[in-house]
């Protein structure tokens, strides 16, 4: 990438700090886009420090203005860049690498000028700059085995509990930062960026069952086994379910085991699933020194938070024939296999579908969408924000996705075809098919 050759000589006086009247300061930051200029003066001096700290800043300068021309917040990227100037360990050698990398000064301000969250944990981990610049193609649109191979490599040097939970959430951390730069700027397509966030969830909900596993495992005398084949998995639910997380979203899970696949008496073996399931919620959501992986939600499971955490094969089997609502055919739709005995994982999704797809939807069910339907809306008129809620809202989140799972309920049963966890792709389905 060529630099361009220079900037204006009055802004080289001004990150010279050369002696000039304010308004004339002032009228010459706003050309570059800065709103609170007294904040980019300071800025600016700041980050040229003394002679030849400046002179190398100089160098870099022309980039970075013209980075900011397709910036969403100059602002914030030129006082975000400050603080991560400050941050690193040697201004010169940050600046003696963004002049041989002068793509990555792209990289610096686009994600400085639009997201705060982001801009937070560069500047906490410096490190993580060096680290992104320097991906190679495959690994900066890594996949789910890319993640998983990556993960499970750090976590297998550490013996510490805590340690390895620690783990977690710096991985989680860098790997959303990555994510957020292929999004905000690379203009990666959304269905890709919610897949990504989908897979590290996933990939994260792996290692810390086999985290959990690990810990539990002698105390139970369990042998020896991958948690692949102990009779346990993982049923994502809601958007990870749908491969659609967001940056903020909570992950909605249930917890299915067997009794064939541990050695134990069965009460034994039951407690252990229990117990499995806690450690695993509580691996994921508690805070440690590094905050948190994922806000974990188990709720759709039956009985809300008053239903056992974790229920057995037959269980849910003989719960859905008997006592399931239209509400928890809806929520299935979106159910998927993530993590655990996957072999199980299907056998539960073999067990649910006939319970979700059934041949007619009778009026009674219909009924219970709508009132349900009903209760969001009017949680959200109370609060004042039906035309404002872009979750709650008129033509808002809520209203799609059950406009999506109504029509899949109602012909899923005679097309099959239309049966899907993703929303967008179930649109397209219910296109291809005429239900739309």
């Amino acid at each position: 990438m060529k630099i361009p050759d220079t900037v204006s000589s009055e802004l080289r006086d001004i990150v010279l700090g050369e002696k000039m009247e304010e308004p004339r300061v002032s009228s010459i930051l706003k050309g570059y886009g800065f709103e609170n200029t007294r904040l980019a003066h300071k800025n600016l001096k700041a980050l040229a420090g003394n002679r030849p700290q400046a002179e190398l800043f100089l160098e870099i300068l022309p980039v970075f203005t013209d980075a900011l021309k397709d910036c969403p917040d100059p602002d914030a990227a030129l006082n975000n860049t400050e603080r991560f100037g400050e941050a690193c360990y040697s201004r010169m050698n940050l600046y003696s690498y963004l002049r041989q990398n002068p793509s990555s000064i792209y990289m610096l301000v686009g994600l400085f000028g639009s997201s705060q969250a982001f801009s937070n944990t560069l500047i906490r981990n410096p490190e993580y700059f060096y680290w992104l610049s320097g991906l190679d193609e495959k690994k900066r649109f890594g996949g789910k085995d890319e993640l998983r191979k990556e993960l499970f490599s750090e976590l297998k040097a550490l013996r510490s509990f805590d340690k390895r939970l620690n783990t977690l959430r710096r991985f989680k951390r860098r790997e959303l930062l990555r994510i957020g730069y292929l999004d905000l700027v690379l203009g990666t397509p959304l269905v890709s960026v919610t897949r990504a966030i989908s897979d590290l969830a996933e990939v994260e909900l792996q290692a810390a069952l086999q985290i959990a596993h690990e810990q539990l495992r002698q105390k139970f005398q369990i042998e020896e086994k991958d948690p692949g084949k102990i009779g346990f998995t993982v049923i994502a639910m809601g958007k990870l379910g749908g491969e659609e997380l967001n940056y903020s979203s909570d992950i909605d899970i249930i917890f299915v085991y067997s009794l064939e696949g541990l050695g134990p008496k069965e009460a034994v073996a039951a407690e252990y699933y229990h117990r499995l399931a806690e450690l695993v919620v509580s691996s994921l959501k508690s805070s440690t020194s590094e905050g948190y992986v994922f806000r974990v939600d188990t709720r759709l499971r039956p009985g809300g938070r008053f239903g056992p955490l974790v229920r057995s094969l037959n269980a849910y089997c003989n719960y859905y024939q008997t006592s399931g609502s239209a509400w928890e055919r809806q929520a299935l739709i979106k159910a998927r296999p993530v993590a655990g005995d996957l072999r199980l994982g299907k056998a539960f999704m073999d067990s649910v579908t006939p319970f979700v797809y059934q041949r007619f939807l009778r009026m009674a069910e219909i009924s219970e969408i709508k009132r349900l339907k009903r209760s969001i809306e009017r949680a959200a008129e109370e609060k004042g924000e039906t035309h404002l809620q872009v979750k709650t809202g008129f033509g808002g989140i809520r209203d799609v996705e059950f406009t999506v799972q109504f029509l899949q309920l109602f012909h899923g049963g005679q097309h099959p075809e239309v049966r899907h966890y993703n929303t967008l792709r179930s649109l397209e389905l219910l296109e291809e098919t005429r239900c739309l």
